[in-house]
């Protein structure tokens, strides 16, 4: 979350006063945006993974490869909140990523996260609780079942990255 906020919500942005070269260009300016997006999301996303992956070592294999199924799934879904929240909020005179990052949009944005994270652990709490339950009671009890919460938050992740990868879009269409 720390990651996306720093540096792909200020991404628009950055373009500040050579904007309009980047737009007269015969670019498609979308695809460039895109192309840039996929750079910082491959790392954030890579790092997110591995994250994941180390913190979850101690755990049952299929309760470590829920965990980085839902860890996948809330990297897009920060990554494409910032990258729209940062085209809602873009600030084109502004030089400086960190006082991009720490603007108001940015706070904004960061309260929009922490909202999603605590959806994340509604949605997981009683499938988590119930796993640990029957492990330490020795019942047996499906992994299907965190595996249904990982279906709801694919459809979660699904609508909110795609509404604001197109916010963003659609924000700067404006701005231009």
């Amino acid at each position: 979350a720390s990651l996306s906020l720093r540096f792909v919500f200020p991404l628009i942005s950055l373009e500040g006063e050579a904007l309009w070269k980047i737009r007269s260009a015969p670019i498609n300016f979308n695809a460039l945006l895109r192309k840039r997006l996929t750079i910082y999301f491959l790392i954030i996303f890579f790092i997110g993974q591995l994250i994941s992956f180390f913190s979850n070592l101690q755990f049952p294999v299929a309760l470590s490869l829920v965990a980085q199924l839902n860890s996948a799934l809330t990297s897009i879904t920060l990554i494409s909140l910032n990258f729209g929240m940062g085209g809602i909020f873009a600030n084109y005179r502004e030089r400086n990523a960190i006082r991009l990052a720490s603007s108001s949009g940015a706070s904004i944005t960061f309260l929009l996260t922490l909202i999603y994270l605590l959806i994340i652990i509604v949605v997981l709490f009683f499938p988590v609780s119930n796993y640990f339950y029957s492990e330490a009671n020795g019942l047996n009890i499906s992994i299907w079942n965190l595996l249904s919460t990982s279906i709801v938050l694919a459809v979660l992740a699904l609508i909110v990255s795609y509404t604001f990868i197109k916010l963003g879009l659609k924000s700067f269409r404006q701005d231009v």
